[in-house]
């Protein structure tokens, strides 16, 4: 009997109860979204945790919205390849010191935009190979090592005081 008593009360609690809304909706201290015709506007303050999930064709996005997702991927770099890069700091001449074992590789230097600087390929046979930042302004540099497939060898970041 009292079995019989709460599946009666839980069925009939379900008549009251409603679904999720996929309209979107901002839990913060302040914020907002509007929609016209055409366009859409959030925003939020005060939102520290930023992460966006994606599941069929609902989209939530939790801390500060954005509207165009730029999709980064990240290489793993090649486990055997001795090298160095020193020194770092440097305001002149960076040098890129390999083992003789080493294969040929390319050396790309990139700004904080993305923007590459300088290319050039290592040949096999060189120990070292030097490259002159003395031309360039002070800064943060990102220095990628690719081997001649293409794949990241390893990443550094520079600084050039």
């Amino acid at each position: 009997m009292r079995k019989l008593l709460i599946l009666i009360l839980g069925l009939s609690s379900l008549s009251t109860v409603q679904a999720q809304s996929v309209e979107p909706e901002v839990v913060a201290s302040a914020g907002g979204h509007f929609t016209a015709a055409n366009a859409q506007l959030s925003w939020t303050l005060g939102e520290p945790v930023i992460a966006t999930y994606t599941r069929n064709t609902a989209q939530l996005t939790q801390g500060f919205h954005q509207t165009l997702l730029i999709l980064v991927a990240v290489d793993e770099p090649m486990a055997e390849f001795p090298l160095r890069v020193y020194p770092n700091p440097t305001s002149g001449w960076l040098n890129i010191e390999t083992q003789a074992s080493a294969p040929t590789f390319l050396v790309e230097l990139y700004d904080l935009q993305g923007r590459i600087l300088y290319a050039q390929t290592a040949p096999a046979p060189e120990l070292l190979h030097t490259l002159d930042l003395s031309g360039y302004a002070p800064g943060l540099y990102l220095l990628h090592l690719r081997s001649s497939e293409g794949q990241i060898i390893q990443s550094f970041k520079v600084i050039k005081p």
